[in-house]
């Protein structure tokens, strides 16, 4: 077969996970590095970036495992994302599990759970008639419980 290039982007740099095509639009996490990751939606035919965000929230609970007084500022990184139904699921670098409403004119978070949290949880997760599993690739940020790389199965179906 024959194929051609359509277009490039050197702005593009989708280093952790591949693309999410959805209705004439691209989904992804762009960015190498924890200081320049962020949400990006490209028109496919194009390449134009229409436009990027960076998920940010604050969590209380992390604040607290940590021995601070207040909370610890947390982004979703170098997430992994897929369509589901019709809604994104991301699962953060630190175990944060965000439900998207992605379309050409941003991003809504709808829901997020942390699920636990551990570094560098960069492996897109399966989901199987409402079974989620997901590779938490380090051990506990608490520094309690499990150790190292595990495979964690969540029930979905009550979800949403």
């Amino acid at each position: 077969f024959k194929s051609h290039e359509v277009w490039t982007s050197k702005k593009l740099a989708v280093h952790w996970m591949t693309p999410v095509y959805h209705d004439g639009h691209l989904y992804a996490i762009d960015g190498e590095r924890e200081d320049n990751s962020r949400l990006v939606c490209v028109d496919a035919d194009t390449g134009t970036e229409l436009w990027t965000k960076n998920i940010e929230w604050e969590d209380e609970a992390l604040g607290k495992m940590m021995g601070r007084s207040g909370p610890v500022k947390l982004s979703a990184l170098r997430a992994s994302l897929m369509r589901v139904d019709d809604a994104f699921l991301c699962l953060g670098e630190v175990g944060t599990l965000l439900w998207l409403d992605l379309s050409p004119k941003g991003c809504e978070v709808k829901q997020r759970s942390q699920l636990f949290y551990a570094l560098h949880s960069w492996s897109l997760p399966a989901l199987s008639h409402g079974l989620l599993y997901v590779h938490q690739q380090s051990a506990p940020l608490s520094g309690a419980g499990e150790e190292g790389t595990r495979i964690i199965c969540y029930d979905l179906r009550a979800v949403k």
